[in-house]
């Protein structure tokens, strides 16, 4: 489980966010004595092993991580990577007319036009959010500049 940790964050299982915690040594030893078989392909393992059998069994049913079909299974990350490139309906692609992010599905079928105009909201909203700051900024500096300055001026009251 260790080793799975160092590279991802789910069970290797059902793919429910882990949290890693110190394993009692006496239970970890009685799991190791143990022999599981795998519900996929009936093959025995050893908890030790369970993370490698898990990554390597070639009859796992690993669930699509967009969820595009629930029926939908794979045997191996590699399945997942090429679905997901390939097939999946949920993954967002880049539209080739707008460049918005656009599930397949709806590749082609999407208005570019709305699109263009919430992403143009944003930006506008985007651009007042740096223009107040950038304000604000400079009259901080300018107080802060002539505002010390003008104390070590000297007085005019005195003048002849």
């Amino acid at each position: 489980m260790k080793e799975w940790l160092k590279n991802k964050s789910e069970c290797p299982s059902c793919r429910v966010a882990y949290t890693s915690a110190t394993i009692n040594r006496f239970a970890l030893n009685t799991l190791n004595a143990y022999t599981f078989q795998c519900s996929d392909c009936l093959s025995p393992y050893s908890y030790e092993k369970a993370v490698e059998h898990l990554i390597t069994c070639s009859s796992a049913k690993i669930p699509c991580p967009l969820k595009c079909d629930p029926t939908l299974t794979f045997g191996s990350e590699g399945h997942i990577r090429q679905h997901l490139k390939d097939f999946c309906m949920e993954m967002e692609l880049t539209c080739t007319r707008c460049e918005g992010k656009v599930p397949r599905m709806l590749q082609g079928q999407h208005d570019c036009v709305v699109y263009l105009k919430a992403r143009n909201a944003e930006l506008v909203k985007e651009l007042e959010v740096e223009k107040k700051a950038r304000a604000e900024a400079e009259a901080r500096a300018g107080a802060g500049a002539f505002g010390g300055m003008a104390a070590a001026l000297p007085s005019t009251s005195n003048c002849n």
